[in-house]
């Protein structure tokens, strides 16, 4: 009974410390912009599966330590690349845990 209370105590810790993080943090580098880029497939389901090509990519400027907003953009392409043409644009506003 004590050594089940024991490793729930020492996990509770361990998630409690995971969470919150090291209570000295060290910082190499300071962030002000990211960049990423997507690429991928996506399949859209109905009476048929219909095949897209994906490609993305955000830029984000970091207005505090985790916070960051921008723009991402996303384009899907089909078959026919006329009218099988999705665009997303987006305005984010993004939160990173660690």
């Amino acid at each position: 009974m004590a050594g089940g209370l024991m490793r729930i105590v020492l996990v509770a810790a361990a998630s409690l410390f995971a969470l919150v993080g090291s209570p000295v943090s060290a910082r190499a580098q300071d962030r002000l912009w990211s960049v990423e880029a997507t690429a991928g497939w996506a399949g859209f389901v109905d009476d048929a599966t219909k095949h897209f090509r994906v490609a993305g990519g955000s830029a984000r400027r970091y207005i505090s330590p985790r916070v960051s907003v921008g723009p991402e953009v996303v384009v899907m392409s089909g078959d026919d690349g006329v009218t099988d043409l999705v665009v997303t644009a987006t305005g984010n506003v993004v939160f990173d845990l660690y």
